[in-house]
């Protein structure tokens, strides 16, 4: 058996794995990086993340994030991403990951794809209740662009941007990020900017 340590700060994912998140009454796991590094560093291909907060990555502007990723193939989904330099940063070279359901709140730079991943990803239902609602599209949710004076209009009301967002100054694009946040259960980080 492979056993995974985590120490306080940041953690560092060397192997293919799938690390989730267990909410077991007090809330979902806190990965606070307390201002030094990034909360964790993904470096294994065809990893999965899911269900953690991830605050209080460095504020050095050398890529330091809630989730830095240097691997391909990773799903990382249904995390909060909150108060981190880059929500996400994604390295140069780094194809094929899927990045849905999750809420980037109050980070300076939501996050930067330099090689355009995908930001969204269809969903169905099992059963009777996919066959009849059919195939649902989600995004992520942006605090930084979820109201219409930041370029977030939902005139048909679906909960859906109406407008697809660039995820920063590269090609990625979500081209279905929410109006509201997803997740309930934001903890806060000691780091501040």
């Amino acid at each position: 058996m492979e056993a995974l340590l985590f120490r306080a700060g940041s953690s560092h994912v060397l192997h293919s794995v799938a690390l989730i998140g267990v909410d077991t009454g007090s809330g979902r796991p806190v990965i606070d990086a307390n201002g030094s590094s990034s909360a964790i560093t993904l470096r294994a291909n065809g990893t999965r993340i899911e269900g953690f907060n991830l605050t209080g990555s460095g504020g050095c502007g050398c890529g330091n994030a809630g989730i830095f990723i240097d691997s391909s193939d990773n799903i990382i989904l249904n995390n909060i991403l909150y108060k981190n330099r880059y929500g996400i940063y994604i390295e140069e070279g780094a194809t094929n990951n899927t990045i849905h359901s999750n809420d980037f709140l109050e980070n300076r730079v939501a996050a930067n794809d330099t090689v355009g991943n995908r930001w969204s990803m269809e969903m169905k239902e099992e059963g009777l209740m996919g066959l009849l609602k059919g195939a649902k599209i989600i995004g992520n949710h942006y605090s930084d662009y979820d109201e219409p004076g930041e370029g977030c209009n939902d005139t048909n009301s679906d909960g859906f941007c109406d407008e697809p967002r660039t995820i920063g100054n590269g090609p990625g694009i979500d081209e279905h990020p929410l109006v509201a946040p997803i997740i309930a259960g934001q903890k806060e980080s000691s780091y501040t900017y």
